[in-house]
């Protein structure tokens, strides 16, 4: 014999199913019942996820609007998905969408300091941009969790010219200006051809960048390059042109200017960026490189806010 409350559930079920035939009004409101008690528990699970992430009361109610009747199953794969929809939070387009939450979770799971700076840059960037600037960002940390989890570029090596095609005289200059002379043989074999010599008027600019949030250039960095070879490349695949170590690619970069100080004379030496390789990650180079070699004849990095630099995502 079947159950009444088994029976029961059987006709309601039936009900339900077979659209149009018979529903009552007592089913229809039980429907309405269940869909109700389902839109609480989802709420309840919502407020949850509020509660512990300590979203504030402008951040809670756009959260239960984006995610009332959807499902929450992302929000338990990968725990910093609150902190993904947080980062997105001034684009009600992209802050909801699965694969915009889950790869910026994972961006994040790797990189927690840098939630806060993320969330900056998003708001900061153009509405038609922020999908490019998360695309980047995305890319340019698999590439760090791929070839140098470290993120110390043990493994950078650069495929220049060999030293026995430096003639004696030009090495001899090159340690002449050099501070630190016993790398200059490492410094040359960052070019491809032989490095040409510029003598710079007091004032010569030259340039360098850095992903965008990070200290400024070292003090004995001696890889600048000209404001035209810059330009150049921004729109051209700039990390592969550049030959930039892994740890150096980033969604966005600083612009940093030297000048050479007045009262000063330097020489400075100039060659095409040679290939380089990364643990199985190569880059072609083929922009021209400045190298300075005694940065004490040069003023101290001055960071040039308009030349900010968000090259296009073309990998």
């Amino acid at each position: 014999m079947i159950n009444k409350i088994l029976l029961s559930a059987i006709l309601i079920s039936f009900s339900i199913v077979v659209r149009g035939n018979f529903p009552s009004i007592e089913n229809s409101h039980l429907v309405k019942s269940i869909y109700s008690d389902s839109l609480k528990n989802n709420e309840d699970s919502l407020t949850y996820l509020a509660n512990t992430y300590s979203l504030d009361s402008a951040e809670l109610k756009a959260f239960l609007s984006d995610f009332r009747s959807k499902q929450l199953a992302i929000f338990y794969e990968q725990k910093s998905t609150v902190a993904a929809w947080r980062v997105c939070i001034a684009d009600d387009s992209l802050r909801t969408q699965n694969i915009v939450l889950q790869k910026t979770a994972k961006f994040l799971h790797r990189n927690q300091h840098k939630s806060e700076y993320l969330k900056n840059e998003f708001q900061n960037t153009s509405k038609g941009q922020r999908s490019i600037f998360l695309l980047r960002t995305w890319w340019a940390d698999s590439l760090k969790s791929n070839f140098d989890s470290l993120g110390n570029s043990s493994g950078f090596r650069t495929w220049g010219i060999d030293i026995k095609e430096i003639k004696k005289s030009l090495l001899d200059d090159m340690k002449a200006e050099a501070s630190a002379p016993q790398f200059v043989e490492s410094l040359i074999n960052s070019g491809k051809n032989v490095p040409k010599k510029i003598i710079p008027n007091v004032g010569y600019a030259l340039y360098k960048i850095i992903p965008k949030g990070n200290p400024p250039p070292s003090p004995f960095t001696p890889f600048w390059t000209k404001i035209e070879d810059l330009q150049t490349v921004v729109s051209n695949d700039l990390e592969d042109k550049f030959g930039l170590p892994i740890v150096s690619h980033s969604a966005k970069y600083d612009v940093y200017k030297i000048q050479l100080k007045e009262g000063k004379k330097a020489i400075l030496f100039e060659s095409e960026i040679a290939p380089t390789t990364e643990n199985g990650y190569k880059t072609n180079g083929g922009s021209t490189q400045t190298l300075v070699l005694d940065r004490a004849k040069w003023t101290f990095p001055v960071l040039i806010n308009e030349l900010e630099i968000f090259p296009p995502f073309k990998k």
